[in-house]
C-alpha cells in the first residue's frame, strides 16, 4: 500500500465526522472570542465601578479632614473609627475582602458621623452632593 493512500474506513471516518469536528472547532474559535470580549467588558465595568467607589470613600476620607479639629470626644472617636476604616480599605482585589460589606460598613460610620456633626451629607456617584 503507498504511502499516500488512506484506508477506506479512515475516509468513512472523515466524512462522518466532519460535522463534529466543524462544530468543536467552532466552538473553539467562539469560546475564545467570548472570553476576549468577556475579559475586555469584565475590566472596564471593574474599572469605572472601582473609581467610583474611590471617588467616594475619597469624599468621605475630606469630610474627616474638615472636621479633624472638633473638640466633642463622640465626633473625635468616630472621625477615628472612619479614617481608620478608609485606611484600611484594600487597595487591591488581590485579598479575600467582600467589598460590599466593607463599603456598606464604611457608608455606616459616615452617616453616623454626619448625625454627630448634624448635618445632612448624601453622596452620589453621578456628582451630585447635598448639603
Amino acid at each position: 500500500m503507498d504511502n499516500h493512500e488512506k484506508d477506506i474506513n479512515d475516509v468513512f471516518d472523515d466524512i462522518a465526522l466532519a460535522e463534529d469536528k466543524i462544530n468543536q472547532e467552532g466552538y473553539e474559535e467562539g469560546f475564545t472570542r467570548g472570553v476576549t470580549a468577556g475579559n475586555t467588558e469584565a475590566y472596564h465595568l471593574g474599572y469605572h465601578r472601582g473609581a467610583e467607589f474611590g471617588a467616594e470613600l475619597g469624599y468621605y476620607m475630606g469630610i474627616v479632614e474638615a472636621f479633624k479639629d472638633n473638640k466633642e470626644d463622640k465626633v473625635v472617636a468616630s472621625l477615628g473609627n472612619l479614617r481608620e476604616s478608609l485606611e484600611n480599605f484594600p487597595k487591591f482585589n488581590d485579598t479575600n475582602c467582600d467589598f460590599g460589606h466593607e463599603i456598606q460598613r464604611i457608608r455606616g460610620q459616615f452617616r453616623k458621623v454626619c448625625a454627630l456633626l448634624k448635618f445632612k451629607s448624601n453622596f452620589s456617584s453621578s456628582g451630585d452632593l447635598s448639603f
